[in-house]
């Protein structure tokens, strides 16, 4: 488990416009700042809610830190992050198409997901944000006795549905180490997300797979 943080934030929203300002801080030490600001949208350009998203928008992110911390804004449960990361990014724009520019570097972080027993250490994380992109020049780690390497394009628009394209190398990778399930796999998968389609694709070779299949008040089948 990581040493906590202490996050102190100060933000306020009002008719004449936005502002937040966030202190991250390890113990005496502050491994981080946040800063945001937006300008108001008449009444005329419609209900609050739309005047929010797209509000023009400045500010931005300095962290060097516990990887733990900005892992745990995506609520994923069963699954964490160790190891520290580093951040510097600058946005503008509007709050529904930002523009950003900066980059996020990640050495010797490790993954695990508690359901399934995936392991993946040894990681490499570097990647630029351009434009309303994340884009990611490399990511690599070691997964059981084989790897994983990634690359590809994580978008922050919302009028562009949140656009993704991953595309990740498996060679001989253990995906999966519990109880229950157990796989090595080999080969090329990509995820492409976007405002009309969502969508996994690719081809695995498994030459090793172990599940368990429980019924209840049945005997139990391995395979």
């Amino acid at each position: 488990m990581s040493t906590p943080v202490d996050v102190s934030l100060v933000a306020k929203l009002l008719p004449d416009g936005g502002d937040a300002r966030a202190l991250i801080k390890r113990g005496t030490t502050t491994i981080g700042r946040v800063v945001a600001t937006l300008r108001p949208l008449g009444p005329g350009a419609g209900p609050w809610t739309e005047r929010l998203i797209g509000a023009p928008l400045s500010g931005g992110i300095r962290y060097n830190g516990p990887a733990a911390v900005p892992f745990s804004l995506a609520g994923l449960s069963n699954q964490h992050l160790t190891g520290s990361i580093g951040i510097a990014a600058d946005f503008s724009g509007r709050v529904r198409e930002p523009q950003l520019t900066g980059v996020l570097r990640g050495e010797n972080l490790a993954y695990g997901n508690e359901t399934y027993g995936t392991q993946i250490t040894n990681m490499r994380v570097v990647g630029r944000f351009s434009d309303d992109e994340l884009i990611l020049d490399e990511a690599s780690g070691k997964a059981g006795e084989g790897t994983i390497t990634a690359q590809g394009r994580i978008g922050f628009s919302a009028a562009n549905g949140y656009p993704m394209s991953l595309t990740a190398d498996l060679k001989n990778a253990q995906l999966a180490r519990s109880d229950a399930l157990g796989a090595t796999a080999t080969g090329q998968i990509t995820i492409t997300r976007n405002a009309q389609v969502a969508k996994i694709e690719g081809r695995l070779a498994i030459p090793e797979a172990r599940y368990e299949i429980i019924r209840q008040g049945q005997p139990r089948f391995r395979n």
